[in-house]
Parts: structure tokens; C-alpha cells; sequence
């Protein structure tokens, strides 16, 4: 069924914890994107806004707080800035980073994209199947994120099988779900 559904107009897309912004260079290349905002930790962002000039001159970039003339294809927030509307989004993706946080983060962010997905909006997430605590944090399990439950479908949930029969001694899981439809 994905992969049959028409994209009719151009995507707006919120990653979550992007890192360099591969997925970003990646998906801009792929799809017609008409925004793509970002929030990542604010040591982080320098590196995301570099990869992305260098890899996309042509992409209008803003930083955070920076406020560009017309809409820049590529936004970047920090957690505390990241002031998106309600339904604003058709994706939200998060790739192997919420493994990373606690769990009071983890459900904020997950707060978030339910606010911000607009109806038959996407969310795809890869993560571990389970992450040991580092400093006394909490072990990050994936079937312990707060999943929404309240008429979301799951589209895709597996585990990462080339992750397995690689050196890595962790599965990484991968799940797709879908918001109710309008």
C-alpha cells in the first residue's frame, strides 16, 4: 500500500536528532520536499548546517532562531525552539537517536509528533531494540517507547536483519506507523 500511494504535492518533514542530515541530503534528493525542519541538540546543529551546505548549495538553510526571508527548505531547531503547528507535518522521522535520551525525552518528542503529524502523516522510527543506560540512565527499550495507541496503524515493524548478521551485537528495530486519516 506505501508503496503505491501517490505523493501529490510536495512533503514536509520533521527529523528528529538528524546528526550530520544525511536522511535530510538523502530524502531531498529522492522526493519533492517542500520543507524539512530539524531539531537536534545545539552542539550538534554546526555540523548538520555544514554537511547540508556543502553536500546542497543551492538549499536556502536556517539556523536556529534565524529568521530568512520566504520559507528556507531546511529548518534547524534546538529541542527548546522548536515551535511547530499543529498538523504541520507528513513525516516525522527519528533514526537511532532516541536510544540515545531518557525517557521523559523520549515521550516529549513523541508528544510532538503526534501534535505536529497531520492526518495520514507518516512516522518512522530506528532505533535499537534495547540500549544499556550510560551514567545511571535508564535502559531505552523499544518496545517501552510510548507508542501512540489511539487509532495510529502500524505499517511496518521488523527487525533490522543486515544489522544482525553484522558485527554489531545490538538488533535494531524499525517501525512505521500512520496517524488516522481526516
Amino acid at each position: 500500500e506505501i508503496k503505491n500511494r501517490k505523493i501529490d504535492r510536495p512533503l514536509r518533514i520533521l527529523e528528529i536528532g538528524a546528526g550530520g542530515g544525511l536522511v535530510s541530503l538523502l530524502l531531498r534528493r529522492l522526493v519533492a520536499i517542500d520543507s524539512y525542519s530539524i531539531i537536534d541538540l545545539d552542539f550538534v546543529v554546526p555540523f548538520g548546517f555544514l554537511m547540508s551546505a556543502h553536500a546542497d548549495p543551492e538549499a536556502t538553510i536556517a539556523l536556529p532562531g534565524e529568521d530568512l526571508h520566504g520559507d528556507p527548505m531546511v529548518r534547524y531547531f534546538t529541542p527548546d525552539q522548536a515551535a511547530l503547528s499543529d498538523q504541520s507535518m507528513d513525516i516525522c522521522i527519528n533514526v537511532t537517536s532516541f536510544q540515545e535520551m531518557n525517557k521523559k525525552i523520549v515521550a516529549g518528542y513523541f508528544d510532538l509528533m503526534a501534535r505536529t503529524l497531520a492526518p495520514g502523516g507518516l512516522f518512522l522510527c530506528v532505533n535499537r531494540s534495547e540500549k544499556n543506560g550510560d551514567n545511571g540512565q535508564d535502559v531505552m527499550r523499544f518496545d517501552d517507547y510510548p507508542w501512540p495507541n489511539s487509532g495510529f496503524e502500524t505499517l511496518l515493524d521488523e527487525e533490522d536483519l543486515v544489522t544482525r548478521a553484522s558485527r554489531y551485537d545490538f538488533p535494531i528495530r524499525r517501525r512505521l506507523t500512520r496517524t488516522p486519516p481526516a
